[in-house]
């Protein structure tokens, strides 16, 4: 958090909390960022303004200080320029791991999220959802948001995939996406941010798993099915079992194995 000071004499004089990172967002302001990023993809100039008196305003409401309706007009337009660039990192980087919606109500049901930074997301549902973001980036639409947002929030105890019988059984989260259809683009669009945010903090917790080689690539949409595949033998257990494990659980012995083979390599200098 960076700490500015808004002054007026005779008027206000308040200290206000001003966010240095998303996961310092509370819950309506990513609602607020995720609908500016919607509805003016390409202002991200105009956002930034728009996206800042909104902060100044419900932060300072928060401390109930309620600004005078023209407080943007006498606002020094230096002090202005100067603070926009602290939004900087709206637009450089996305490090939201704090789940915006830890409970929702969708069409009249209470459902639950997944909790903060993957803490209990499962491989099977890691690869699920991997498949849709990369559909949604492909071609994004409100019908993909929903699959994704099916998955990541339902009825508390309902388990997204279960072995049955020797067989997989999965959450039919297609069917279950058609209320979310209902609900307002942004709030999907928030989920689908979190989702962003969690996954690319998965190469600081896993670095030697990520590693690359330098080349460029086109992205795997199957990366972590063969990562399943892969991995499934007497350690783990079969591609059915990994699917159930904790995608945390699976991908620190991903890493565990990882520095093994790249210690191995060093040692012969591969």
């Amino acid at each position: 958090m960076v700490t500015i000071n808004l002054y007026q004499a005779r008027g206000f004089d308040i200290q206000i909390d001003f966010p240095s990172c998303w996961d310092d967002l509370t819950k309506n302001e990513v609602l607020e960022i995720c609908k500016l990023q919607l509805l003016n993809p390409s202002s991200n100039a105009d956002n930034r303004v728009s996206f800042f008196f909104f902060l100044i305003e419900t932060r300072a409401k928060e401390k109930g200080v309620q600004l005078p309706e023209d407080f943007k007009e006498k606002m020094d337009l230096e002090v202005v320029a100067a603070s926009i660039f602290l939004l900087d990192f709206l637009y450089t980087e996305n490090n939201l791991t704090i789940q915006p919606h830890k409970k929702i109500e969708v069409a009249g049901k209470q459902l639950i999220g997944l909790e903060n930074d993957f803490e209990n997301i499962t491989c099977g549902e890691f690869e699920c959802l991997e498949l849709l973001f990369h559909e949604f980036n492909d071609a994004p639409s409100a019908e993909v948001l929903a699959k994704m947002c099916a998955i990541i929030y339902r009825e508390k105890g309902m388990p997204f995939q279960e072995i049955l019988k020797d067989k997989l059984e999965t959450y039919d989260f297609d069917k279950a996406s058609k209320p979310f259809l209902e609900v307002k683009a942004w709030i999907l669009y928030s989920a689908y941010t979190w989702y962003c945010g969690c996954r690319l903090n998965l190469p600081n917790k896993f670095p030697t798993v990520y590693e690359g080689n330098g080349e460029s690539t086109e992205p795997d949409m199957l990366a972590f099915t063969k990562c399943i595949h892969s991995g499934a033998g007497v350690k783990n257990g079969t591609r059915n079992q990994i699917r159930i494990m904790p995608l945390l659980e699976y991908m620190f012995e991903m890493e565990q194995e990882a520095i093994k083979v790249k210690e191995l390599n060093a040692q012969h200098n591969v």
